[in-house]
């Protein structure tokens, strides 16, 4: 066998052992296995270790600020403030797609698509 010969297969042996590893990290995350594992109340960064990066959809946010009220003839009734968010994030893989709705950073509802 010639050294053209020897790297050559060299080459080939190193070629196929790199193409199988490379395969074998690139399963979906989007599959009805890790949509199973989204539960209400996790946080984004837990639902991020299942599916990895979302893309985010759609967001907002509400602060009201607290109030005190002087009451006639002496006292003060207040409340405190008030402060949310919700945002929508998206996974998609071709035609599957797996919707997550967050509420304060924590899973309040799912849908799937395709899966």
């Amino acid at each position: 066998m010639t050294q053209n010969s020897v790297r050559f297969v060299m080459l080939s042996i190193s070629l196929f052992l790199f193409g199988g590893l490379f395969l074998v990290g690139c399963g979906s995350t989007v599959s009805k296995s890790n949509y199973d594992k989204i539960e209400s109340g996790m946080t984004i960064e837990e639902v991020e270790s299942v599916l990895g990066k979302g893309e985010e959809q759609a967001s907002s946010s509400i602060n009201i600020p607290g109030q005190s009220i002087s009451i006639p003839g002496g006292g003060n009734i207040s409340t405190s403030g008030m402060s949310t968010s919700a945002n929508a994030m998206v996974w998609k893989d071709g035609t599957k797609v797996i919707s997550i709705m967050f509420s304060d950073g924590k899973v309040m509802g799912k849908s799937q698509l395709g899966l």
